[in-house]
């Protein structure tokens, strides 16, 4: 299955999603597919953001969030990850249902989602975050995830 963020030129795909070409399998020194794994991976737990991969919906599969969820929320990728419902949960009500209807909103129309909305940590405390998200669709152009970070 080939990975495409919905509106991306066809033909070209997610680059990690396909196999490396033996032109493209040559790395520089300490480079490989290991080593871009763990700068990639590296980079992505230390910029000052929520990086996520997650289902769809209120009870919607966290498949990855990073650990800056922990400084930010609370809450341990682990923990994150244990309880689907939990992104939900910690969205403040009033502002459930419009965080709700433009996640379904970015599904339908293939449109980036950008939504703003109030979470409240594990302590009790209200913050603002900023998602964004790109919608991953496979190869027949059905929606599979989003890929996105939270800022506060």
């Amino acid at each position: 299955m080939i990975m495409q963020p919905r509106g991306a030129p066809p033909g070209d795909p997610d680059p990690r999603a396909q196999t490396p070409s033996p032109r493209r399998a040559a790395r520089p020194e300490g480079g490989g597919a290991v080593g871009s794994s763990m700068n990639y991976r590296g980079l992505l737990e230390r910029i000052p953001a929520i990086t996520y991969v997650a289902g769809f919906g209120e009870a919607g599969r966290w498949y990855y969030v990073s650990p800056q969820i922990e400084r930010i929320l609370g809450f341990s990728p682990g923990e994150w990850q244990a309880d689907p419902e939990l992104w939900f949960k910690q969205i403040k009500p009033e502002d459930r249902a419009r965080a709700l209807e433009e996640e379904a909103t970015s599904k339908a129309t293939g449109d980036p989602l950008c939504s703003e909305y109030r979470m409240m940590t594990r302590d009790g405390r209200t913050v603002w975050v900023r998602d964004e998200a790109l919608l991953v669709v496979d190869a027949e152009a059905t929606p599979q995830f989003w890929q996105g970070f939270m800022v506060d």
